[in-house]
């Protein structure tokens, strides 16, 4: 993967299926569209085995004064976003992104805390023929007293 993706830089395994690709350009991110694009076409190409690659492209690109775990976390926010709006997908870390995962963390913890104070009740609301008035089947909800935050 190195030798297709990278012309000045370097590629790096992270863990069993994530890998690092460093470059060094100056035009980013426009620099970034030509790797990515060549990652996509390599894993695009029929394996010997006949079996399709899907991948997701998170990147992030470097800030002075940033450590090397701030810029693998956005890198992974871009990952994250890009494994979420669908395979073979790339996305590059933008402010939105971290404020997003800020509103998606505090929503997470909300609702962990109305779980554990009971704070929702399942109900049933009834559906009705439209003609008859008859009851045809109920409908689950699940209201809570959580107040939605702005």
């Amino acid at each position: 993967m190195a030798s297709s993706t990278v012309q000045e830089g370097a590629c790096a395994t992270i863990g069993g299926d994530e890998f690092a690709v460093i470059q060094v350009a100056r035009s980013q991110p426009a620099a970034t569209e030509a790797p990515i694009s060549r990652i996509f076409k390599m894993a695009s190409a029929p394996s010997d085995e006949g079996v399709a690659i899907k991948l997701s492209i998170g990147v992030a690109l470097s800030e002075p004064g940033q450590t090397g775990d701030e810029f693998h976390e956005l890198a992974d926010l871009a990952l994250y976003r890009a494994k979420a709006d669908g395979r073979s997908t790339a996305r590059i870390y933008n402010k939105h992104l971290k404020d997003e995962e800020s509103r998606r963390a505090l929503l997470e913890r909300d609702l962990e805390k109305a779980v554990f104070a009971t704070e929702f009740r399942l109900a049933f609301q009834p559906i009705a023929d439209a003609i008859s008035l008859k009851i045809v089947a109920y409908g689950r909800a699940l209201p809570s007293d959580v107040r939605s935050r702005s």
